[in-house]
């Protein structure tokens, strides 16, 4: 993945460097668009945090780990495994 942290700025998806990494579908709402992009320009800084909330319940001795919590984990990876493009 391309490093983060990016940003959303007219339509397209930015790196620090100034590198175009995706962009935004023209032809729809500006609202649904902006939030799109808002969206796709927290990705890297997403997973960084859902992959250190996952590894913080894994070593956690403080939440009972029922059944919800495992279901909670056991989804978290799934959807780092998908952006990793591991599924």
């Amino acid at each position: 993945m391309t490093p983060g942290p990016w940003r959303y700025d007219s339509g397209k998806i930015w790196t620090p460097r100034g590198w175009w990494v995706a962009s935004v579908y023209e032809d729809m709402e500006e609202d649904i668009k902006g939030a799109n992009g808002l969206l796709l320009a927290a990705a890297p800084d997403l997973l960084s945090a859902l992959m250190m909330a996952v590894s913080a319940l894994e070593r956690s001795d403080y939440i009972q780990m029922d059944g919800d919590s495992f279901d909670v984990i056991e989804v978290s990876r799934a959807a780092i495994a998908k952006a990793r493009g591991e599924e």
